[in-house]
């Protein structure tokens, strides 16, 4: 069989922004309130993290969504955590993306761990500014990022792995601030609007090539 071209969609429009951290932690979860998104699997390991960062906050970007089983996935992390201000959770909704890229260039890490993802933007914005990423292993996870070096890929159906993809990088900031280092390169040079055009360009002009040619 033929290789395939992968070629990202681009990010744009944000900037080249500095990681600054927030103290005490701040972890950023966007996607929508969604269970394919794994913001369920994230609900219930957040505890774990909270036993060893007391004061860390977990911040919910996203619009709203139904549960398969009823009712909405922000009124089951309510009735799932009873109190949720009280574990540092805050449910932000839909915002825009200049404010996600405020609050990526803040948190100590995001966490997007999708049951599947296609390109996965918010994940490639987390990466462009600079912050830790913990990704899905699932779908293009492994074409966005190698694990270890520019971000973490987990999977989202083993719950704990996510809390302990968060811990490695809130208990070691120097692997962390590695992490995000590696994920901006990448993104910068990989994923920006000229690089991109210019991949498509050249993937078009060798299919026109090949069909000229009759090698087809």
């Amino acid at each position: 069989p033929q290789p395939c071209a992968v070629i990202p969609n681009p990010v744009s429009g944000l900037g080249t922004p500095s990681w600054e951290p927030e103290r005490p932690p701040v972890i950023v979860y966007s996607g929508g309130l969604s269970e394919r998104k794994g913001v369920c699997e994230l609900i219930r390991i957040w505890p774990r993290v909270r036993r060893t960062f007391p004061a860390a906050r977990l911040l919910l970007f996203g619009r709203d969504s139904s549960l398969r089983t009823g009712g909405t996935v922000s009124q089951w992390i309510k009735d799932q955590l009873r109190r949720p201000a009280d574990l540092g959770v805050e449910i932000r909704g839909h915002v825009p993306r200049a404010a996600l890229a405020r609050a990526y260039s803040r948190a100590a890490a995001v966490v997007l761990p999708s049951h599947y993802e296609a390109f996965g933007m918010a994940a490639a914005e987390a990466m462009w500014c600079g912050c830790p990423l913990v990704f899905t292993r699932y779908g293009s996870g492994p074409e966005l990022l190698r694990d270890g070096e520019e971000g973490l890929l987990v999977n989202p159906h083993e719950p704990d792995s996510i809390a302990e993809a968060l811990l490695r990088i809130l208990l070691d900031r120097e692997f962390a601030a590695g992490l995000g280092q590696a994920a901006a390169r990448k993104a910068r040079s990989q994923f920006a609007l000229g690089p991109v055009i210019e991949r498509n360009l050249a993937f078009y002009q060798q299919c026109c090539r090949t069909l000229r040619d009759g090698t087809a």
